[in-house]
């Protein structure tokens, strides 16, 4: 009788070290499962704040000096960027990418007229100097900004008007460069305009903007006589090339839609008129760009002389 109590007693104290050990053990397993969390989520904190390269994003204007404006960046950095632009005040928003060197680029000021955002250029390349100067109140983020087609046509509409008039000085001459080599960035270099790509257009819009180039290299052309004169052979022979996209994107749109391929016409008339454009031209451009690629054929040839014949 005793060794059966004794028996009991010791299968009782086992049973009791089993359910300590296995109490242990889960709470080990919960503290463990605590710690991971709370890692992962410090993890998806770092990457949500991570800056993306291309990403836009906004500084507010802090000072104003002649030919220069300063503005102070999301993460507080000054930076001072060379401008001609007048229209700027203290307080403006000023839009910006940065690259994965941590440069900057593509600065934009941001102003709403009637309620309605609208962007111009102040300077698409580098930053003349900048500053690691810090400051206490950073601007908020803001979402980053990206322009309906519609917008982006009639962005580049109002610049070509503006562009249209500039008299012969050698300022305007730079103004005119620096405009033209934008629309040439955009279109052959995937540089955005008001935060969209070229590639990310209709066809439509695509033909409208190479309209749009070719139309004010024309004129700029004749208002400023060799404003090209100092740009790099690509950007001297682009034009060319735009014609080729410009007649490939027509052949498209006329295939698809006879309204738009209406308005196309009346485009295509006024190109061939401004740049005295004539059949033998477009033979000339077909055989420079198109043989090469190993497109041609007869069919093509004619579909591009259609483009032009009729206009």
């Amino acid at each position: 009788m005793l060794k059966e109590k004794i028996d009991f007693k010791t299968i009782a104290i086992i049973l009791l070290c089993i359910v300590v050990i296995i109490l242990a053990f889960c709470i080990s397993l919960l503290i463990m499962n605590n710690v991971n969390k709370s890692s992962s989520n410090n993890t998806e904190t770092t990457e949500t704040t991570e800056v993306k390269r291309d990403e836009y994003l906004y500084g507010t204007v802090s000072k104003l000096e002649a030919g220069k404006v300063y503005f102070t960046t999301e993460d507080g950095e000054e930076v001072a960027v060379d401008t001609n632009n007048n229209n700027i005040e203290i307080g403006d928003t000023i839009e910006y990418k940065v690259n994965d060197k941590n440069e900057k680029y593509g600065f934009s000021l941001i102003k709403e007229v009637d309620g309605k955002k609208q962007s111009s250029q102040i300077y698409e390349y580098s930053v003349t100097n900048t500053t690691t100067a810090k400051v206490e109140n950073n601007t908020t983020k803001k979402t980053a900004y990206k322009a309906s087609e519609e917008e982006v046509l009639e962005y580049i509409e109002q610049e070509n008007n503006t562009y249209s008039s500039l008299n012969n000085t050698e300022d305007n001459k730079a103004k005119a460069k620096d405009y033209f080599v934008t629309l040439i960035d955009f279109i052959f270099y995937d540089k955005p305009i008001k935060g969209r790509t070229f590639k990310e257009l209709s066809k439509s819009a695509k033909r409208k903007v190479i309209y749009y180039t070719l139309k004010i290299d024309s004129i700029i052309d004749k208002n400023i006589p060799g404003y090209k004169d100092t740009l790099s052979d690509s950007y001297k022979v682009a034009k060319n090339q735009l014609i080729a996209k410009y007649t490939d994107l027509s052949i498209d749109v006329c295939a698809n839609n006879k309204d738009l391929c209406d308005d196309l016409k009346k485009d295509t008339e006024d190109l061939k008129t401004s740049l005295n454009i004539t059949l033998d031209i477009i033979k000339e451009i077909y055989n420079e760009i198109i043989k090469p690629s190993g497109t041609a054929g007869i069919k093509k040839l004619t579909e591009w002389y259609e483009v032009w014949k009729n206009a």
